[in-house]
């Protein structure tokens, strides 16, 4: 499957496979990156006691991802 989402009700209908396949493009200083969600090894710590949509609703992968890539803008 391929698309876009910012639906945490599409996240929680992925199976892991499909988690592991997909993608976060995210924003540091002004840049866009990329990164897979199978590289996340903090996501797959969460996993078991949060969904990937509920993450996803709580902001949970803005932040990981600006604490992983160093931002420390406000």
């Amino acid at each position: 499957m391929k698309g876009t989402t910012h639906s945490p009700a599409l996240l929680n209908f992925l199976d892991e496979r499909s988690l592991k396949d997909a993608s976060l493009v995210f924003r540091v200083d002004a840049v866009s990156r990329v990164r897979r969600l199978a590289d996340i090894p903090e996501l797959w710590q969460m996993a078991p006691r949060a969904s990937a949509g509920d993450l996803q609703s709580a902001g949970w992968f803005e932040d990981v991802m600006a604490f992983l890539e160093g931002d420390t803008a406000p």
